[in-house]
């Protein structure tokens, strides 16, 4: 029997979470009108100087804020239907030769053999960093 997308989305994000697999976000306008802001607001409060301050702080501030990471598991859950589509026929792939029911059966067979773990934790990464074009962190 044909196990459930959404079964298998399930099985992803446990898997994603148990092994604390994380993406990042880069959020590069929100860093740039982070950076302007305060060099206009330098500018306004001190000049030429406040200039230089407030691009300096912005710029430090846009930095650290420039990339946050999400658990993968959440990102999987939250993609759009093509992508899911898409992630969903590969991973059946992998697992077409298992015999599940459901999500609970399906994840007690898949960590019970070690080589198909593997292999969905490397098409995970492979999908976040090829498909989605985010970094990862792991």
């Amino acid at each position: 029997m044909p196990i459930r997308q959404e079964d298998i989305f399930d099985v992803l994000k446990i898997i994603c979470d148990d092994n604390e697999i994380y993406a990042t976000t880069k959020e590069s306008v929100k860093g740039g009108l982070i950076a302007g802001g305060t060099t206009v607001i330098g500018g306004l409060l001190f000049g030429p100087p406040g200039m230089l301050i407030g691009g300096g702080l912005g710029g430090l501030i846009a930095y650290n804020n420039a990339q946050q990471f999400k658990p993968v598991g959440e990102i999987i859950l939250k993609l759009p239907q093509r992508e899911k589509d898409i992630l969903h026929e590969k991973v059946n792939s992998i697992i077409r030769h298992i015999d599940a029911s459901d999500a609970v059966m399906l994840l007690a067979l898949i960590r019970a053999d070690q080589i198909v773990y593997t292999k969905i934790l490397t098409f995970i990464k492979d999908f976040i960093t090829s498909d989605l074009h985010m970094g990862m962190k792991c």
